[in-house]
């Protein structure tokens, strides 16, 4: 098995596991596991002295509906965002969400 391969089987069967690390979460009206990281989010702001959003969620590639850019809308759990920033890392999305994209 391949090194991407080995990463892709702990994405889904560790990290994004209901038993472990995921939860489901509902993100554009579809029931979704990921992992949301509210305290990484404020360890980065702290160290880089910016505000950067709301909501910290890591979420497989795969899992999504729809391509996510830097100020789309979003619902999450039913709540209005805007995305803050989106990286992609290997088939793992991390999206920062914020309440008030532009002001």
């Amino acid at each position: 098995m391949s090194f991407k391969e080995t990463i892709s089987n702990d994405l889904f069967n560790v990290f994004m596991n209901i038993e472990e690390f995921g939860e489901t979460h509902n993100i554009d009206g579809e029931d979704i596991a990921c992992v949301v990281d509210d305290d990484k989010l404020k360890d980065n702001s702290i160290k880089s002295g910016t505000y950067k959003g709301e909501k910290l969620i890591y979420v497989p590639l795969t899992s999504l509906q729809g391509l996510y850019v830097q100020g789309a809308k979003i619902s999450f759990d039913g709540e209005d965002f805007y995305v803050a920033d989106v990286a992609n890392d290997m088939g793992m999305i991390t999206l920062t969400l914020t309440k008030n994209y532009g002001y």
